[in-house]
């Protein structure tokens, strides 16, 4: 049993899901700002995307897992035609298993106080994580440029404005929103994580930040999908005795 799947297909679904997980998200909190329905019987804290372990966050860390799977199968089937780069195709397919726990268990976190001390850090630098990280992105763009270089134009530009879209999330916004978490007090937002939940200028900001990530890594699906579409005559999946395999690169 073979079914033929298209790369706006595979974007489509993850799109709705963004969606969807986005107006629930707004649903709940415009019950809990405007009418003081916070709990919804648990559906306010579930899709809230200002906090973690929740619907969205898991929704996240699995979209990051099918970046890495992809990312994975297309350097491994790189690697079989003895073509370039495909060992930068299986690093980065690590690199978003690592960003997927990340997700899960806020590693950058345990960051945001010991940088932040020893730097002397503040205002838009208060989530101190941002530093490290952003050394290591400008790292990895320094030993991607000839990888980058080497793809297809149009996927070489899918990927950067995939990576810009993300990056402005997960950073720019962060940055951005990050005074106004200062003004509040670090140590109170660990002890009463709804705080953050009480201003509507934070929520809009949270939103921002978590649609902006989301559509980040469905367009970097978008990107994959389309580069082993075109690289071959078509992404396929296969059901054969019980197993999915993925055909998309000769």
């Amino acid at each position: 049993m073979e079914v033929t799947v298209s790369p706006r297909q595979v974007t489509g679904v993850f799109a709705l899901a963004v969606l969807g997980l986005t107006l629930a998200h707004l649903a709940t909190r415009i019950a809990d700002l405007a009418f003081g329905l916070g709990s919804l019987h648990g559906l306010g804290p579930m899709f809230n995307m200002a906090f973690e372990g929740n619907v969205p966050t898991y929704f996240t860390s699995l979209t990051m897992v099918c970046c890495a799977t992809l990312l994975i199968a297309i350097g491994l089937a790189t690697r079989a035609r003895h073509a370039p780069y495909a060992l930068h195709w299986i690093g980065l397919g690590v690199i978003f298993v690592y960003l997927s726990f990340d997700e899960l268990l806020q590693l950058h976190e345990r960051l945001i106080e010991p940088v932040r001390t020893s730097l002397g850090l503040s205002g838009a630098l208060f989530f101190a994580w941002v530093v490290p990280y952003a050394v290591l992105l400008g790292a990895l763009v320094v030993l991607y440029a000839g990888f980058l270089l080497h793809l297809p134009r149009r996927t070489m530009w899918l990927i950067v404005g995939a990576g810009i879209i993300y990056v402005s999330g997960a950073v720019g916004v962060e940055m951005l929103g990050a005074p106004f978490y200062e003004a509040i007090g670090y140590e109170q937002i660990r002890r009463a994580p709804a705080v953050l939940t009480a201003s509507p200028w934070l929520t809009l900001l949270q939103t921002v930040e978590e649609l902006l990530e989301m559509a980040g890594l469905v367009a970097f699906i978008y990107a994959l999908t389309s580069y082993m579409s075109e690289s071959a005559d078509g992404f396929s999946l296969r059901i054969v005795r019980g197993m999915l395999r993925a055909r998309g690169i000769s």
